[in-house]
């Protein structure tokens, strides 16, 4: 037997009204995401900042960006990065923020960011990550710390970061390479870090917490009156070889290589004077082990300190 019209007309409603329910978002979520698509790329909006990245794939943007949380909710991340195998290409587009807390956050791993600039002020991480196998290419970063990397195998690469606090690279077997940093470079274990100019900040201008990393061919400025030392070595089995140190005006509290550890090698690094002053010290030792020749110090009223420590010299290691 038919149904009536009146039945027949209520269940096509009640259908209908369950495919658009299904179609809403869920309560708390935007209507659409904080990206359209657009040449294979999800192109970020940040006038809805904080955005979430949960999904792998390749993200842009394509204007420049002035941005920044309310400050009424306080400190936070503008991008935050949760997913795995993230690509993020700024495409020669700058984003310039003032927010307490961080420009991109990365916990995911293998996300890497590309090609143009994170412009923080002073109270700010420019880009914090604890995920594994991040990439930093081609990018000007400026923050208080400019980079923040505790995972490991983080790669930086012909990018300039600058900011008081320099670059914090913790995690193991980073590599930085063909990079300017206006500001300190701390490691850990088993970074190679080579080819970069480095310079400036509050303290020592290397510092190098870790074992088994290999320092080559960077050019270090060592001219804060306030930093003890140009390269400061407290772990084991490094190598430190043909770095280029300018100094300026050192005196009786400066040291350029200052080291704390074992077996660490000291090989073909020399020291350029920039004044006609000398001061300080070109090395000094705080364990018996290490390794040192061929290293020419200028500018130093002293080349080596042994501190009473026995070390291995195959000459060549003097003042001038």
């Amino acid at each position: 037997m038919a149904q009536p019209r009146n039945t027949l007309a209520l269940m096509l409603l009640a259908v209908a009204s369950v495919g658009l329910a299904q179609e809403k978002p869920r309560s708390g979520e935007p209507a659409h995401p904080p990206w359209k698509v657009q040449a294979g790329y999800r192109v970020l909006d940040l006038s809805r900042v904080p955005i979430v990245i949960d999904e792998p794939g390749r993200y842009a943007i394509d204007r420049d960006w002035n941005v920044g949380l309310d400050p009424v909710t306080g400190p936070g991340t503008l991008i935050r990065i949760t997913a795995d195998n993230v690509s993020v290409d700024l495409r020669g587009f700058a984003i310039t923020f003032d927010n307490p807390g961080e420009g991109v956050g990365i916990d995911g791993d293998a996300v890497s960011i590309r090609n143009g600039a994170l412009l923080g002020d002073r109270d700010v991480d420019g880009v914090r990550s604890a995920g594994a196998e991040t990439t930093i290419d081609n990018m000007h970063i400026v923050g208080a710390v400019a980079v923040r990397f505790l995972g490991p195998r983080a790669q930086v690469r012909n990018s300039t970061l600058g900011g008081p606090f320099g670059a914090i690279l913790k995690g193991d077997s980073v590599v930085a390479e063909s990079n300017v940093l206006r500001g300190p470079l701390e490691v850990g274990s088993g970074a190679h870090v080579s080819g970069n100019e480095i310079g400036g900040g509050f303290d020592e201008v290397v510092v190098i917490r870790g074992n088994r990393s290999i320092l080559a061919d960077n050019i270090v400025s060592f001219r804060n009156p306030e930093a003890p030392a140009a390269f400061s070595v407290q772990g084991d089995g490094n190598v430190l070889r043909d770095n280029t140190v300018l100094v300026s005006g050192l005196n009786s509290s400066h040291t350029v290589f200052s080291v704390e550890g074992s077996a660490n090698v000291l090989d073909g690094n020399i020291t350029v004077p920039q004044t006609a002053e000398r001061g300080g010290v070109g090395m000094s030792f705080a364990q018996d082990g290490n390794f040192h020749g061929d290293n020419r110090l200028g500018g130093v009223a002293e080349a080596i300190r042994d501190n009473g420590t026995t070390q291995t010299a195959w000459g060549g290691t003097v003042a001038f």
